[in-house]
């Protein structure tokens, strides 16, 4: 059991020194050092919301672009891949799901970042996703990713977002679909920047379910669920029962990037 008093000065001390170069390795220490503790105030329900978590712990929002948030999910995830993405998303199935796309007949977004055109891309094909009636396509896409001009306070729109809509944290993309700017995580009415790789940004946005204990979106638990199972493979035992409709998609592409081996 950590010691109280020595926590809550190391507490006291992330919430009064706000992100710099000479403060970021010692908040970098203390993030660490309080990880346990902060496990222990979740599990005992001390804090009612993410905004809760934020408030006490307010350096996850300035320190490197959603790096302490990372660390965190490394900490309670221990033999999770920080690379996951990479080997085995991107690299493994960027291609299969373009070819995939054409197959279907389906518009391949036009994106000058490979990152976010295939996480498009898998919410377009992945049937589990696809065969939820109840909302549109953009209405899905926009529980991900919100798009908005360079000059666009993110502020005051996450001041003034829907509430219900955006009820999960989402990322906000200043630019367009073509060309993206740059990234933000949005979780209650907070905002975290994560600079301008996609890739970065989605491991922060789904990193941060966990560790602040949140649900997924509304029509795309299946989605994260993918991600959970086959990309970040942080709960595959013999209790967790793998989707099927997931396994399928995943054979078809993993069917296609054979092919392609063999031809090429």
């Amino acid at each position: 059991m950590p010691d109280e008093e020595m926590m809550q000065s190391m507490v006291m001390w992330l919430r009064t020194h706000s992100s710099s170069v000479s403060n970021t390795p010692k908040i970098v220490n203390y993030m660490e050092e309080t990880f346990v503790y902060r496990e222990i105030q979740q599990n005992k329900n001390k804090f009612q919301c993410a905004s809760d978590v934020l408030k006490e712990y307010p350096r996850y929002v300035d320190v490197e672009e959603g790096f302490l948030i990372l660390q965190d999910f490394k900490r309670k995830y221990p033999a999770s891949d920080p690379a996951a993405l990479n080997k085995k998303f991107l690299s493994k199935f960027s291609s299969s799901l373009v070819k995939l796309a054409k197959r279907k007949g389906e518009s391949i977004p036009k994106c000058s970042d490979e990152c976010l055109r295939s996480l498009v891309l898998t919410l377009q094909l992945l049937p589990s996703v696809n065969n939820v009636k109840k909302a549109s396509f953009d209405s899905k896409l926009g529980r991900l990713f919100l798009f908005v001009k360079e000059n666009e306070c993110i502020s005051t729109l996450a001041e003034k977002k829907d509430s219900t809509y955006h009820k999960q944290p989402f990322l906000v993309v200043t630019g367009t679909m073509e060309h993206p700017i740059s990234f933000n995580l949005v979780i209650d009415k907070t905002v975290i920047p994560l600079g301008c790789e996609c890739s970065r940004a989605f491991n922060v946005l789904f990193a941060s379910f966990f560790i602040f204990r949140l649900e997924y979106p509304k029509y795309l638990v299946k989605f994260f669920i993918f991600f959970e199972q086959f990309v970040f493979e942080i709960f595959l035992s013999k209790n967790n029962k793998i989707n099927a409709s997931n396994q399928d998609f995943v054979n078809v592409l993993e069917h296609i990037a054979g092919d392609e081996a063999f031809n090429s």
